[in-house]
């Protein structure tokens, strides 16, 4: 009997488990020696049972291949949020752009996640960041840009700028309930809001949340916190504005970045701001999103 591995006839004993062991004198290499057809049967019948040996040759269960169907209805998302309209770091000319090309590839839903426009804080010096001043001027500065949205839907929350001119000094303006009627959108309610298509939900959220140390953080924790059975197929986020595909319980999520350039207040932080947004296309079937083909378009 000769090494496997170097081939050296010379070996000496070294131990025994069920076969004798050999360690190779040459290269150190262990092995044993080979078990003889004719020894096999006695060796099974002295280790085991009839009964287990009649299970050790009992043919396995073959698993077919499931049969997938990922075939269903296109469904093309535009994705914008944070845009913060009336505020000097964001440009209309980029909100437009991204219009335009949500138009040019005939989304047939336009999601907005929130901070349509960039409100009045009241913190000291947030007046001279503004281009437009006042719940008037940003309402119509809003309606005047995403009146140029050509799709047939359009879905709105509102996020906690929009909300500003709602809670400060109880005034109870809600300035995105006016922005949808005035562009012809359904207003889904404040910081979160379900849209139902053939069975699917897709869930806007914004939240007044900060950023997290990791990205896909807190992305994780929003749908940690949803109850089981009440989970969206899919999550778009807005409020900290970056921006992430990533896939969680199940639910397919978006945070879908910002139109809004870092603003002094970001720096200050250390906030990046991922600017740009995304046009998103679902394959629906069954109640369930079958692909998804998510596209994020940037801005530098």
């Amino acid at each position: 009997m000769t090494c496997p591995r170097c081939g050296s006839p010379e070996a000496y004993p070294w131990g025994k488990a069920g076969r004798q062991r050999y360690k190779c004198k040459k290269c150190g290499r262990q092995y044993y020696e080979p078990m003889q057809a004719a020894d096999a049967p006695g060796k099974l019948e002295a280790a085991f049972s009839d009964s287990e040996i009649k299970e050790l040759l009992r043919p396995r269960v073959s698993f077919a291949p499931a049969s997938l169907d990922f075939a269903g209805e296109k469904l093309k998302l535009g994705i914008m949020t944070d845009t913060h309209i009336g505020s000097r770091y964001t440009d209309d000319g980029v909100v437009m752009s991204a219009i335009e090309e949500f138009n040019a590839q005939n989304c047939d839903a336009i999601l907005h996640s929130g901070d349509i426009s960039e409100g009045m804080s009241g913190r000291d010096g947030h007046v001279y960041e503004l281009t437009h001043v006042g719940y008037a001027r940003q309402r119509d500065a809003c309606i005047n840009l995403l009146s140029n949205l050509k799709a047939p839907k359009k879905y709105l929350i509102s996020g906690n700028h929009d909300r500003w001119y709602l809670s400060k000094a109880d005034m109870g303006a809600d300035i995105v309930a006016d922005i949808a009627k005035g562009i012809g959108a359904e207003y889904l309610g404040h910081d979160e809001g379900d849209i139902s298509i053939n069975g699917v939900v897709i869930r806007l959220w914004h939240g007044e949340d900060a950023s997290s140390y990791a990205v896909s953080y807190r992305v994780q924790k929003i749908i940690e916190s949803f109850t089981g059975g009440e989970k969206p197929n899919m999550l778009v986020c807005g409020h900290t504005h970056k921006s992430l595909y990533m896939m969680e319980r199940n639910v397919h999520a978006i945070s879908a970045g910002c139109l809004q350039s870092q603003s002094r207040w970001m720096r200050s932080k250390r906030l990046a701001a991922h600017r740009g947004f995304w046009i998103a296309t679902l394959t629906l079937g069954d109640g369930e999103i079958k692909r998804i083909d998510p596209s994020w378009y940037p801005i530098y």
